[in-house]
């Protein structure tokens, strides 16, 4: 249970990491 709800947690915040960090580099590259 404890390891489930830890893997939860984590591809929660993998999933928030993933379009702020893609988010960032967008915005950091202007676009050709």
């Amino acid at each position: 249970m404890c390891q489930l709800c830890y893997l939860t947690i984590k591809v929660e915040s993998t999933n928030l990491l993933i379009p702020l960090s893609f988010f960032e580099v967008s915005h950091r590259v202007p676009p050709s």
